[in-house]
């Protein structure tokens, strides 16, 4: 369960069943990124957790432990079972497939979620407002999209239908019935909560670590865990002029059709792009659809309407270009 602060992948392989979800990602005790060129090390425990050394795994330890033996006892309890990891209806993929591909997906649509948890935050009376007054988790409801024909694009296998946020303790009590593991995952996590919380814990600006939880309606479920703060400024996603209302238009029309927000280049703000076929299918890539779009009169002048309408006239030219 990483904090979602490393930085964002741009090349995707679908059937990476792995359990490593970003190879590029930050040391997981002292939040270095990778250098270009530099590959961490993981827990070859777990197969999850990224060091940049292992005296930051060794210090990390007593933080990483539960977690890492709550993961070891899932991956032996699927291995045992291998019912439990089949498709749970027709035309499904396996647990372990849609495991991978919520993975993918999550990650490819970070900033648009982002974005999208944030304007709803602001609609409710602001992040303060929403996470201090009880513990709350984020739950986003999603369903399975099945392949076009073009086969599986890793930003179009899930749909959004909206995203909700509930206490707590209402999510573990609900869990503690229906989903015992769920239960022992949060407990193994204290620890690794404690410490991503301390990390982030000097910005002024920031209110507070928000566990969302990614709810296919049928397998597996993925926590995550974003930092959130009283704005937006100094992140990764740009501040619009729009209502909390068009930012959650927006992000949620990015997250349908499949727009997939990345910066074009080192310190340049995210920009709207697609994730192109390549290899048969084999790799998908990321690749801008134009470089100014907030600054675009098409884009800045226009209605959500029109936008969404420039946004898949936009898709279809780097698609038919391809």
């Amino acid at each position: 369960m990483p904090v979602e602060n490393h930085p964002l992948q741009k090349t995707f392989r679908p059937g990476d069943t792995s359990l490593l979800r970003n190879k590029q990602g930050r040391c997981r005790r002292c939040d270095k990124a990778q250098k270009p060129g530099e590959k961490f090390m993981f827990c070859k425990g777990c197969n999850v957790a990224l060091y940049c050394s292992a005296e930051c795994q060794r210090a990390h330890w007593d933080h990483h432990k539960p977690l890492c033996k709550y993961q070891q006892e899932n991956t032996a309890i699927m291995a045992a079972h291998p019912e439990a990891v089949a498709p749970r209806a027709s035309g499904l993929p396996s647990i372990l497939e849609m495991q991978s591909y919520l993975r993918d997906f999550t990650e490819i649509h970070r900033p648009s979620f982002q974005g999208l948890i944030h304007a709803r935050m602001q609609s409710m009376g602001g992040t303060e407002k929403v996470l201090t007054e009880e513990p709350k988790v984020c739950l986003v409801p999603l369903k399975y999209r099945h392949p076009g024909p073009e086969g599986i694009n890793p930003a179009l296998t899930f749909t959004l239908s909206s995203l909700v946020f509930l206490p707590l303790q209402r999510v573990l009590s609900d869990a503690a019935t229906n989903r015992p593991r769920f239960t022992e995952a949060w407990e193994a996590s204290t620890a690794s909560r404690a410490h991503a919380k301390a990390l982030f814990s000097d910005d002024p600006g920031f209110v507070d670590i928000l566990p969302i939880l990614f709810a296919p309606h049928a397998g597996p479920t993925q926590f995550a865990y974003s930092p959130q703060y009283r704005t937006l400024t100094g992140d990764m996603i740009p501040e619009l002029p729009d209502s909390a209302r068009s930012q959650i238009e927006m992000y949620s029309a990015f997250i349908e059709l499949g727009i997939v927000m990345r910066p074009p280049g080192k310190d340049a703000p995210p920009v709207p792009g697609y994730m192109k076929r390549l290899n048969d299918g084999k790799k998908w890539e990321w690749r801008p659809l134009w470089k100014n779009w907030y600054v675009d009169p098409a884009w800045t002048t226009s209605s959500m309407k029109e936008r969404i309408k420039l946004l898949k006239r936009k898709l279809a030219e780097a698609q038919r270009s391809s």
